[in-house]
């Protein structure tokens, strides 16, 4: 989820540093330089957490916070307060005045995203319908799941301090490569059917960490057998992922699906991925049907296509969830060479180029899946 933050402060110059600071790290800001801007944007915008100086002019902040959780369906939205003023009797007035956290200035700027990010995530887990598992399943391979499920765990960053990737696509660790990770060991690896029980030290000798934060775990080379582990293994890694992270993304290839049940049976939201290519049309008429099978349709709350080249069938997003009875998502349009600048640069797209039309797609699937209760 792109989570949109108002920031309410008079200095212009903090304000702008902070704003960029804040869509670089996956969120949307939106400014306001004194209450009363605030308090019309608060009545006219959704807005997920507020950043709010103490010092305004006019209306002061401890007043502005109190206005605001007056306001309708305002009563639980994150507010972080700022301010010089730093005395034990200072923070005590912003909390009763409904501030959530108090931070004294000065203070670095990575301090105020870090504290947003684990102030929503403190209110997601409150609510208690976070999709925390989310796997996407390609109909077949080729058809850019692995991108979209790297560039989907970018978007939430900014809302979710932990977020991991776990690659099983089965062509082979694609997503290290677009990252400019170099590879450690794989989750599942010879010689794991003699493992008695994982644990999360096993887990973290395989994890590596962009430099965007972003989390990652190779599943499997290529080069090896998905027979050679312990049935159950895989779970137990999710299991701790869960445990252990605020979001887990989980990249699933078709060639994987033998041992996908155990991702699949544990995930919040199952979302196919296809092309409008003939047959990988057919190849998701039958991926349906394998998790119908399984008990498990009513995790998929739609699909996703990718318009990467006009393929065979020229059919809209619309005729064929019409024809699936399964509703479109989203449909992530043509990006080449977006994504092949991006790959260069070793970076996700979305936050390399937010801009772009592809990205701002991918921001506003990530928005809508993350309103989808579980």
């Amino acid at each position: 989820m792109t989570a949109t933050v108002l920031l309410v402060d008079d200095d212009r110059t903090l304000v702008e540093m902070v704003a960029l600071m804040l869509k670089r790290s996956g969120f949307e800001p939106r400014v306001a330089y004194d209450g009363a801007q605030a308090l019309r944007i608060l009545n006219s915008e959704p807005i997920d957490l507020v950043i709010l100086d103490v010092m305004l002019p006019g209306l002061d902040g401890f007043e502005l916070c109190r206005r605001i959780r007056a306001l309708p369906r305002k009563e639980h939205l994150p507010i972080l307060m700022l301010s010089a003023r730093s005395q034990v009797s200072d923070r005590l007035a912003g909390f009763e005045a409904g501030a959530d956290d108090y931070v004294a200035k000065p203070v670095a700027i990575k301090e105020i995203v870090a504290r947003v990010g684990t102030l929503l995530t403190r209110f997601q887990r409150a609510r208690g319908n976070v999709s925390r598992l989310m796997t996407f399943v390609g109909a077949k391979g080729g058809v850019g799941n692995t991108t979209l499920a790297l560039n989907l765990a970018a978007t939430f960053l900014g809302s979710r301090p932990k977020v991991i990737l776990l690659e099983l696509g089965g062509v082979g660790l694609s997503a290290a490569r677009m990252l400019g990770l170099q590879l450690k060991q794989t989750l599942l690896r010879p010689g794991m059917e003699h493992l008695g029980q994982l644990s999360m030290d096993d887990l973290q000798r395989c994890i590596l960490t962009h430099d965007s934060g972003l989390q990652y775990i190779p599943g499997y080379a290529r080069e090896v057998p998905l027979t050679g582990y312990k049935p159950g293994l895989l779970g137990e890694a999710i299991d701790r992922l869960l445990a252990e992270y605020d979001m887990t993304i989980v990249d699933l290839g078709p060639s994987t699906m033998g041992i996908g049940g155990e991702v699949l049976s544990r995930s919040s939201l199952i979302i196919p991925v296809t092309e409008r290519e003939d047959l990988t049309l057919w190849h998701l008429q039958a991926l349906l049907g394998c998790l119908e099978e399984d008990k498990l349709r009513s995790k998929v709350p739609g699909f996703v296509l990718v318009d990467r080249s006009p393929g065979s069938s020229s059919a809209s997003a619309t005729e064929i969830a019409r024809e699936l009875g399964l509703e479109a998502l989203a449909t992530i349009p043509p990006a080449a060479e977006a994504l092949r600048f991006a790959n260069s640069c070793q970076q996700p797209l979305y936050l390399l180029r937010p801009e772009n039309p592809a990205s701002l797609v991918m921001a506003q699937l990530s928005r809508r899946l993350a309103t989808i209760s579980v």
